[in-house]
């Protein structure tokens, strides 16, 4: 499949609301209806993100604005999953991967 590289897609940062974290918030509830809670490592996490980035980077490439949308609140609810089940190792003391610190 052949992409024209487009430049007349531009999306505007304005900050995020209330709104967009309740889309993060939905996403969540929904993935975990589907899946269920889920525990892999952080490989697999990465993994199955950087599909998820893929999607979105299909969606940008075919200028589908509700693709973008529905990928982009995928990217976000499993960035975030990421970034707060690190968090929340680090409260408790633990790595995953250690530091120079900690070698």
């Amino acid at each position: 499949m052949h992409y024209e590289l487009r430049t007349d897609l531009v999306l505007e940062d304005t900050g995020l609301c209330e709104e967009a974290l309740d889309m993060i918030a939905a996403e969540d509830i929904s993935q975990r209806e589907i899946w269920g809670n889920q525990i892999h490592d952080a490989c697999k996490w990465m993994t199955i993100l950087t599909e998820e980035v893929g999607e979105l980077a299909k969606a940008i490439l075919e200028n589908n604005l509700v693709g973008i949308e529905e990928e982009g609140t995928q990217v976000a609810t499993l960035a975030l999953k990421m970034a707060w089940m690190a968090r929340k190792k680090i409260i408790r003391g633990e790595l995953i991967f250690p530091t120079v610190e900690n070698k």
